[in-house]
């Protein structure tokens, strides 16, 4: 289990740390539940505690995960974690959600978010937090920016490339065929660029949700998108060897849960980051919970580890549900997910709901 966390000050040199990119100019948000319960369950909860730890029998979809279709593809559990999460005190930004982390120069971190406040709703704006204050304490800084541009990908020969939907034809959230994209030498100017960089299949039903990118071992651009929105609602592998101008589907399970029903119970809201060692960490969330998960082959499977983020680790916040999860490594090797918290009983519409953006950290 997660336990709470004081604040403290670090004191450390800097080091720039890659962000991928995840979002359109109009943030991209996934099928979440209406409701989300706390509550311990025995089995089916994804945790595989101690009990079934013991009997391999209680609860053996918890502890070995669920194989997909592709017999070289397999999602399985540790019970031995290497990224246990400790909720950080106290609130990042209130009303705000949807947040994207990256490095600047300085060593402070910017923070992208989409505002919740009546006066803003909707806005894409830029918080900023130092190292002095262990990067916790975040001032808005800049306003109506693009949310794409920020999270631009940088490429092996140095462009920056954003990527947004291509919103051509009717759909579900937001109905699209595809991705569309900008790229800048500077990281600064973006110009669109011709043409489509992705074309959904057929077994993503005309929808495409959360999506980000990394770069793997062999030069090439991993695409990790949600897909199917009102149906599977999982998350799809699609590949490119050309510097990310054309990807290539290559799996709609590389989670294990394109059967597991939709809806709630898909990992959805997938943010990844690329280790020293070469191995890519992702985390992603399912039924208002945090998962984080690993691959060591490019992001072809994947091990969930078994401790689970829980809305109530963030004691005294009356948190029913924890969401869109972004993850950056720290300077001193401490990793830490910002992530969406929803305040009390779930409102009648997402809209009307009470967001803001906490944090929590692995030990030193």
């Amino acid at each position: 289990m997660f336990a709470k966390k004081s604040f403290f000050t670090l004191l450390c040199l800097f080091t720039l740390v890659g962000i991928g990119c995840s979002s359109s100019d109009t943030e991209i948000t996934d099928v979440k539940p209406t409701s989300t319960s706390t509550s311990s369950q025995p089995c089916g909860d994804g945790v595989c505690d101690a009990a079934e730890l013991a009997d391999a029998t209680l609860c053996p979809a918890d502890c070995t995960g669920t194989s997909t279709t592709d017999e070289t593809t397999t999602t399985t559990t540790t019970s031995t974690d290497e990224f246990s999460f400790i909720a950080d005190d106290g609130i990042r930004l209130e009303n705000a959600s949807n947040s994207g982390v990256k490095f600047n120069s300085d060593g402070a971190i910017s923070m992208l978010f989409q505002s919740r406040a009546n006066e803003s709703r909707g806005r894409n704006d830029v918080a900023t937090a130092s190292i002095s204050s262990d990067w916790l304490d975040f001032t808005v800084t800049d306003t109506g920016v693009n949310p794409a541009e920020f999270r631009a990908i940088k490429l092996a020969d140095g462009t920056c490339r954003a990527y947004g939907l291509d919103a051509t034809k009717s759909g579900v959230l937001p109905g699209s065929t595809g991705l569309k994209s900008k790229s800048s030498k500077d990281c600064i100017t973006f110009t669109d660029d011709p043409g489509v960089r992705y074309e959904l299949v057929e077994s993503d039903n005309g929808s495409m949700g959360v999506y980000d990118f990394f770069l793997d071992s062999k030069g090439g651009v991993v695409m990790m998108y949600l897909g199917d929105l009102k149906g599977s609602n999982n998350v799809r592998r699609a590949y490119s060897e050309d510097g990310g101008w054309t990807f290539v589907f290559t799996d709609d399970n590389p989670l294990g849960d394109l059967n597991a029903g939709g809806g709630a119970k898909s990992f959805v809201d997938d943010k990844v980051l690329v280790l020293e060692d070469g191995r890519v960490l992702m985390v992603a969330m399912q039924s208002g919970k945090v998962y984080t998960l690993v691959s060591s082959d490019d992001g072809v499977s994947w091990t969930k580890q078994s401790d689970v983020l829980l809305p109530a680790e963030f004691s005294g916040e009356n948190l029913t549900g924890l969401y869109d999860p972004q993850i950056i490594e720290l300077t001193d090797g401490r990793f830490r997910i910002y992530v969406t918290g929803g305040v009390g009983a779930p409102a009648a519409s997402d809209a009307d709901s009470i967001q803001n953006l906490y944090s929590a950290t692995t030990a030193e």
